[in-house]
């Protein structure tokens, strides 16, 4: 289900599924970076504003992919209406079945599967997302329905971390999840899902024996059994399942104190629907405004800043005219970290290289681990040497990258 922050992207992947009705299944997508924008399009062209439904709903979306990037734990939350005795979604300035979610998702996985056999285990999962569906839809008021999903390390050894990084799992973290659907007194639904690192097997199923011993255990009190099997077996405090994450981190919570880089995304993406509607120029637009907000998200997560412009009192003026020089130069600053890394030279434009990579491949560049790795990439042109046709060694230590060329052997370093 689109519970934990990389289920959650289901909103992602399949909004503009369902909003473009003809779309082809050959025409699924991991990511649709501008799923969101159509999505506010369809607003402005068809009421003059944006619906505040609609607002909370690209919100919810753009801070649950933010969020899958911060290495911290996390919890989500989402909420299902019912109406007409159906769990619905609000899309289109409508609330639609939840259900033609799932049913996509398990569309979108079988054609997967087809085209590559290793997708196979997805459409498993999207099974079981159907399977909880149903659960939840039988749930009535006081009642709730809760449930585990590990990090498929058999896949992994398999067929190796690379390919499970493709399909938008996080391999370094091994990230599992427990997941909570509690029936409000309305009758609509309040999904949350907290995520949990290295998916410990005696750990994670800690959770179901423990619930089956005692169902009025909280969401907390599951996080926290799930974490003493952890420190039984290997010593030292966990908190879902990171040894060093302060007790009542939340990465969600983190992302979306920054209220005033929020508004500001929300602002730029409602903008960028309203005064374009060529498809190229409307995906760069959306790139550069979204990947600068990622950009300075980072440099203030790093800093262990919750900068937020509107507690000082000035005017919102002032503070979009600032976020707009701060956002800008985020982005440039982290176009040159990768143009440099990949050697482009002064061949291309400025960020025609960043523009041409997959917006999943720009987020994990911008929100990548903080621990050390090497890799490999090939050059064009040494940004050291200047020697054409040799490879460099990136090696990324913190917030830093340190490239050293294979041919020289120069080392320069550079902020990430």
């Amino acid at each position: 289900m689109a519970l934990a922050p990389e289920r959650a992207r289901a909103f992602f992947i399949q909004m503009e599924t369902l909003t473009q009705k003809k779309i082809e299944k050959e025409n699924y997508h991991s990511f649709n970076i501008l799923a969101n924008v159509n999505s506010l399009k369809f607003d402005l062209e068809n009421y003059g504003y944006v619906l505040p439904e609609t607002r909370e709903q690209v919100c919810n979306e753009q801070l649950s992919f933010i969020t899958e990037g911060i290495d911290r734990a996390s919890r989500t939350s989402f909420k299902l209406k019912r109406v007409n005795g159906e769990l619905a979604y609000f899309n289109e300035a409508k609330w639609r079945p939840y259900a033609e979610m799932i049913e996509a998702g398990l569309d979108a996985a079988r054609h997967d599967a087809s085209i590559d056999s290793r997708c196979e285990f997805l459409v498993g999962w999207a099974e079981k997302d159907r399977y909880h569906f149903e659960q939840i839809q039988k749930l009535i008021p006081g009642e709730r329905h809760i449930w585990i999903n590990a990090y498929p390390e058999d896949i992994e050894q398999k067929y190796g971390p690379g390919f499970l990084a493709s399909r938008g799992m996080n391999p370094e973290r091994k990230m599992g999840y427990v997941y909570q659907a509690s029936c409000l007194e309305d009758g609509s639904i309040c999904l949350e899902s907290q995520t949990l690192d290295k998916s410990d097997e005696d750990a994670m199923y800690s959770i179901m024996d423990a619930l089956a011993k005692n169902d009025a255990l909280s969401l907390d009190d599951l996080v926290e059994v799930h974490d003493l099997t952890l420190s039984t077996k290997y010593g030292g405090r966990f908190y879902a399942g990171r040894s060093e994450a302060e007790r009542y981190e939340n990465a969600w919570k983190t992302v979306s104190s920054n209220s005033d880089l929020v508004e500001y995304l929300l602002n730029g993406l409602e903008a960028i629907a309203a005064g374009r509607n060529d498809y190229v120029e409307l995906e760069k637009a959306t790139k550069r405004h979204i990947y600068g907000v990622w950009a300075l998200m980072k440099k203030r997560l790093d800093r262990n800043e919750g900068v937020n412009l509107k507690r000082s009192g000035v005017s919102n003026v002032y503070i979009q005219r600032q976020l707009s020089t701060e956002v800008w130069q985020a982005y440039r600053e982290f176009v040159v970290s990768r143009k440099v890394l990949f050697g482009c030279g002064g061949s291309i434009g400025f960020d025609d290289s960043v523009l041409g990579e997959s917006a999943a491949d720009i987020h994990g560049a911008i929100f990548g681990s903080s621990s050390s790795k090497t890799e490999v990439m090939k050059c064009v042109t040494c940004p050291l040497c200047h020697k054409p046709g040799v490879d460099a060694t990136i090696e990324y230590k913190g917030t830093e990258k340190i490239i050293t060329c294979a041919k020289c052997n120069k080392s320069k370093t550079y902020k990430a």
